[in-house]
């Protein structure tokens, strides 16, 4: 009976693994997310600045991220250690649709520590906006919620997300 359970046991963890799924490393997801987003952006005929060695994150290269300034805005700049109130839409690279909006809140907006349960997309890219500013940041997955998703946003997936900065505190 043991032996039975043994195979059965074994049989099930090799059925959830196939022979075809390849564990990539952040990496490894980072050069195809950088790919892909850099592909969007000529198919669109978007100019996007890059934004290389972000040392609040003590990150040194090309983040992937990418951010195009609609609005320069005239205000402030914040840090990790500001509150930021946005106004925002989120999107995925992929199909375009919509998974959350600052439209959804009460006050139509949304306000919350820069340095605080933010992905970190959001750290690395807000910063680039100044107060009364808009702009588009393009987010590599692993700058979001990497290969577990969340929500309705799957696994390794690219956020394309459009942001107003109301506000510094």
């Amino acid at each position: 009976m043991k032996k039975v359970l043994m195979v059965l046991c074994g049989l099930t963890l090799l059925n959830g693994c196939s022979k075809d799924e390849k564990f990539v490393s952040a990496e490894e997801q980072l050069a195809i997310d950088i790919v892909k987003i850099d592909n969007y952006l000529v198919e669109n005929s978007i100019t996007a600045l890059p934004i290389n060695d972000y040392s609040p994150l003590r990150f040194e290269g090309d983040t992937g991220l990418r951010y195009v300034i609609d609005v320069e805005g005239i205000g402030a700049s914040p840090d990790l250690n500001n509150i930021v109130v946005v106004k925002y839409e989120g999107r995925l690279l992929s199909d375009g649709t919509v998974f959350d909006t600052s439209e959804n809140s009460e006050e139509k907006k949304f306000e919350a520590l820069l340095g605080g349960g933010l992905i970190d997309g959001w750290k690395i890219g807000i910063p680039f906006l100044k107060e009364g500013g808009s702009g588009t940041l393009y987010i590599p997955s692993g700058w979001a919620y990497g290969r577990n998703g969340r929500g309705t946003i799957p696994g390794n997936a690219i956020l394309i997300f459009d942001i107003e900065l109301l506000e510094v505190k």
